[in-house]
Order: structure tokens, then sequence, then C-alpha cells
């Protein structure tokens, strides 16, 4: 799927202008992690907005005793990773 269609499809980016889309389209990186691949931790400095185009990645938080508590699971179409680059200094 092309980059500038899967963006439109995105909230975040409806209502931009087409060379707006097009320049966010040139800087966007397209890559297949392998499941159970950690993609970022909490408390890391953000780097990047993530889209997931085909199966689904799960945002999860470690519990103390080692649990694993599922926070959300992201489907194709969906971006994660915003919130930590809205923060100061970013």
């Amino acid at each position: 799927m092309e980059t500038e269609v899967i963006l439109k499809q995105a909230g975040y980016f409806q209502g931009i202008s087409e060379a707006s889309l097009k320049a966010v389209a040139e800087i966007c990186l397209t890559r297949l992690y392998q499941k159970r691949e950690i993609l970022f931790t909490e408390g890391q400095r953000g780097m990047a907005l993530f889209g997931c185009l085909t199966g689904a990645v799960q945002l999860y938080k470690t519990t103390p005793d080692g649990k694993e508590v599922v926070i959300k699971m992201i489907k194709p179409g969906e971006m994660y990773g915003e919130v930590v680059l809205f923060e100061a200094g970013r």
C-alpha cells in the first residue's frame, strides 16, 4: 500500500494539504518486525510515530512481579507511540 494512502487513513493526517502529506510520506520508513520484537520501552525518549500496516502490535506494561499486562492491541491502520513525541523539548 502506498505510504500517502496509509497516512490519509490515519486520523493524525486527515485534513492536511497534499503537499504536506507528500512531505510526511517522504520521511516515512517501512520496517518488518518479528513477533515479540520490542519496538520501544516505557521511559525511552520518543523518536518516531509508529503505524501498523499488517498483523497486530501489543502494547503492554510489565508488573513488578514480571507479568505482562496488555494495555492495548493495535490493529492495521492504527498509529501509536505519539504521546512521547509531544513531551517537553521534542
